[in-house]
């Protein structure tokens, strides 16, 4: 049986469609499609938490492809399962700077981590060369959300909001794209409890749902 094209399965895959669960996994997994095919295959997995999934995450960690196993870590961290941080921590010393600064992320919100010295000192130069690489891009939106999200797993949440609110002065279209990704409702959710709390208003201006 042939297989369909990578589009047909990727516009299934963005509506949940259980069909095309292991047509995914496949695409994911078939080195002599490009990285991009493979990483988009990877990220969709997000909408099917089964342990096919999560086992298919996993190896792709140490793929020989950099954006492939950066697409790993954080589609991993959308499947809600226990994270376990001996799976992730050694991409902190991946050669490639994108996959360094995505396993930041992802270490830095696992919280009640147990590490050792040396182990503090290269998740802290992580979490230093993720934000750095983010000020660097404080022009754009994506970069101030992208420090929000540290902020926010850092316990910064003042200057998660921070960030956050200044994306939204960059462009305020980004509202709206933002909304429309799943994985940030939490984030969301976060921010505007805090929001709450600390000003006792109501929910704060750039809530996405009205």
């Amino acid at each position: 049986k042939k297989r369909p094209h990578f589009g047909e399965v990727f516009a299934k895959g963005r509506q949940g469609d259980q069909d095309v669960h292991e047509d995914l996994i496949f695409l994911s997994k078939d080195t002599l499609s490009p990285g991009i095919v493979r990483a988009t295959a990877l990220s969709l997995l997000s909408s099917y938490p089964a342990k096919k999934s999560f086992a298919t995450l996993e190896t792709a960690l140490s793929d020989a492809d950099a954006l492939v196993r950066q697409t790993a870590i954080s589609t991993i961290n959308l499947l809600q399962f226990d994270k376990d941080a001996t799976l992730i921590f050694p991409l902190l010393y991946d050669p490639v700077k994108a996959v360094r600064i995505q396993a930041a992320l992802s270490v830095a919100a696992i919280k009640n981590l147990k590490l050792t010295h040396d182990q503090k000192e290269v998740l802290d130069s992580g979490i230093k060369e993720y934000i750095s690489t983010m000020e660097y891009s404080s022009d754009f939106p994506s970069g101030r959300y992208n420090l929000a999200l540290m902020y926010h797993s850092l316990g910064k949440t003042d200057k998660a909001i921070e960030n956050y609110e200044q994306s939204i002065k960059i462009d305020n279209l980004f509202l709206k794209a933002v909304s429309l990704d799943p994985g940030s409702f939490d984030f969301l959710f976060a921010l505007a409890d805090h929001y709450i709390k600390k000003t006792g208003r109501t929910m704060p201006p750039w809530w996405p749902i009205k």
